[in-house]
Order: C-alpha cells, then structure tokens, then sequence
C-alpha cells in the first residue's frame, strides 16, 4: 500500500458516501466508569511506555483478538461438546490470553492518543474486534464450565452475553454515548480468567459438576444464574434509556428512527435461534458449541451493523446477509432435510463467519481509504481529524 492516501477517496463497500460523510462528524462519548478499571489504568498507563511507537494502535486490538481466538480454537478442538476435561495448561493459557486481550484492548486507544493517529475508525475496529471476543469468551466459558451437559443453559448463556453487548450499543444508538456500570466488561473478563485459572486446577467436571444445592443443583448452574444476575442491571439501563427518549428529534434514535426497532431485529434472531434448536433438538445437543458458532456468528455482523449505524447515524436494516446461514437451517427443516443435520449445521457456520469477516474487511478497507489511513500501521495521514479524545475510545464497551 502506499504510504500515503487522499483523504475523502470513494471506493465501494458495505457504506455509501452519506454514511461517510456522517461517520466524520461522529465523536466519541463516553460516561460511568466500573469498579475495577481505576486501578487497571495505572498498571495500563505504565504498560504504554512499552509499546513502539510504530505500533498501529489496531494491530494491537487485531493481536490480543487473534490469541483469544487462538485460545477458544483449542479449547473447542479438545472439547467440542463442551463436556470434556480440559488440560491444565490449554486452561492457564486461555486465561493468559484473556488478560493479553483485555490489556491490549486497553492500550489501543492510549496508543492512538500518544502517536497521534485517532480516527473514527479505530472506534469501529476495537468495538468489532469487542463484538467477536465476546462470542470467543463465552464459548470458552462454556467449554471450562462443562456446560455441554445443560446444551440449554449453554444456550441461554451465550445468547446473554451477545445480547448484552448488543444492548449495550442499543443503549448508545438511543443516548450517543456508551455507558459503563459499576459492574461491566472488564470485571466480567476478570471473573472469566478466574473461572480459567480454578478449572486448571479443579477440573471440568471435578469442580463445575459438584452438587451444590438439593434437586440436583451442581456448581455450573449456579456459575449461569450469577452470570445471569449480575448482568441483569443493563436491561434495566435500557429500559431507562427508552422511557426517557433518545437523543434525536423527538426522543429517537441518533439516527432520528425508532428507539425499540433495534430490538425487533435482534428479536427476529433469538425467535429463529429457539425455532431451529426446538425443530430439532438433537441438532444442537448433539453439536452445541458449533450451533452456538453458527447462530453468533450472525449476532456479531448484526452487532457491528448497529454500531456502524450508530457511527453513521443510518437506521438499522431488518435483513442482511448474516441471515444466510440460519435462515439455511430453517429452510432445511422445513423441506425435511435434504441436508443432513450436521452437514446444514457446518454450512451454515462456514457461511456466518465467512460472511462476518468479508464484511468486516470491506469496511474497514472503504474507511481507511475515505479518511485517508491505513488500517493496521500508521502514517502521517493517520489521524483521522477532531479531538484525539472523542475519536478512539479509551478502552472499548
């Protein structure tokens, strides 16, 4: 690539040139902080001096997303029913690389403010990267919990964990600013490398499948209410957020559209979700770590639509081409399966991630060529224009 771009150069994408042209005048607003990210900051703070200067702040992001991936690919090819013990070290590692994730997570934007090479895009790298990690860390979690062997609470897991990261940028599509709770991600990280770190030495099935409270109640049951509880404040946070209005024209979105319609897109997902695993239940008890790939592979792409909705302030679209891959599955039921069940289940994953990632490809391609950067180094066109503060968020929702 050349070392240099004009900035404002049209090429074809996921955006047309008034989502752009939004996406410039978009600025980073945050509010609240959690209880354990103060502290944090002062071993982060002393971790940036470390960093090379010529490190692109979104290849810090891309690398502490790729060893958690690297993680959660092993923990499933040891475990891909998520009911088998795990070794030791394969465990210490996926606890290692959450907090390798988490800390370069946090320098990307220190990084971006201290060379001087903020932009718009660097939001919309780090909360996508943000938005796949969190369907990697929760298909961990499920793997170091053994929950394979309640598919259903499984399920009722990880499709929590993405729809709170899908409520939490529903929430800045009404208000524009991200919220954080006492209680937020980077406490729940924590609390997953301490889930890790106890599994390593407790085992899978020695510690989660130990019974806890009468009517055969083991420990990983209770792991999911905690889970379940301490995450429940944010749909509170929502509620608020709606009955008060939003920030455009009479109380709506950003966008200036409807406030609940995000959840009716997010809605039609868990309908076709719980439709498919009730259709044929063995479809997913017998492969629930790949029906999860399959079904949240589709909930990352509409997560990274509604912040790039959000950014461009556009609406939100009902259809996108994420669908492709359930809406595989729903056909396939309903024909009586001229597909096998674990042949539709693999294409239907392929197809989901390999259309999540296109996509993300494509815009950041098409962003860094309209701001005039690159995406993974820096140069001296890099700093996308604005307040270094307002463009690269401190450390990702």
């Amino acid at each position: 690539m050349a070392s240099s771009r004009a900035r404002g150069q049209f090429v074809s994408g996921p955006l047309d040139e008034r989502h752009l042209k939004h996406l410039l005048q978009h600025e980073y607003s945050v509010t609240g902080t959690s209880i354990v990210e103060p502290l944090l900051q002062r071993f982060w703070r002393a971790l940036i001096d470390w960093v090379p200067m010529n490190a692109a702040p979104n290849a810090l992001t891309l690398a502490g997303l790729m060893m958690n991936a690297s993680s959660a690919v092993l923990l499933l090819i040891y475990s891909p029913d998520a009911k088998q013990d795990i070794p030791a070290w394969l465990l210490l590692y996926a606890a290692f690389a959450l907090f390798v994730y988490q800390t370069l997570d946090a320098l990307d934007g220190k990084q971006a403010r201290r060379t001087g090479s903020a932009n718009q895009l660097g939001e919309l790298f780090d909360h996508g990267c943000d938005a796949a990690n969190t369907l990697l860390v929760t298909l961990s979690l499920s793997v170091a919990t053994g929950l394979g062997h309640t598919p259903k609470l499984m399920l009722v897991q990880c499709a929590s964990s993405m729809t709170l990261f899908f409520v939490a940028h529903w929430i800045a599509y009404i208000t524009g600013k991200i919220m954080f709770g006492m209680f937020d991600v980077t406490e729940a990280q924590l609390c997953c490398m301490g889930v890790f770190i106890a599994t390593a030495f407790g085992g899978v099935n020695g510690l989660w499948g130990v019974s806890v409270l009468p009517g055969g109640i083991l420990l990983r049951h209770v792991q999911v209410l905690i889970y379940l509880t301490t995450s429940s404040s944010l749909y509170f946070r929502l509620a608020y957020c709606i009955s008060q209005g939003g920030a455009g024209k009479n109380g709506s979105t950003v966008a200036n559209t409807s406030i609940i319609f995000p959840g009716v897109v997010w809605l039609m997902l868990i309908v076709i979700t719980a439709a498919v695993s009730n259709k044929s239940p063995s479809l997913f008890f017998d492969r629930p770590c790949l029906f999860i790939t399959a079904f949240g592979a589709a909930s990352v792409k509409i997560c990274e639509r509604l912040i790039v909705a959000h950014m461009t302030r556009t609406e939100l679209a009902v259809w996108d081409s994420g669908l492709l891959g359930p809406a595989l599955l729903v056909v396939n039921q309903y024909f009586n399966e001229p597909l096998s069940e674990g042949v539709a289940l693999y294409l239907a994953a392929i197809i989901g991630l390999a259309d999540v990632v296109q996509y993300s490809a494509r815009l950041c391609r098409q962003i860094a060529s309209y701001l005039g950067v690159q995406v993974l180094t820096i140069n001296g066109n890099n700093s996308g224009g604005g307040s270094d503060r307002n463009l690269r968020p401190r450390k990702s929702h």
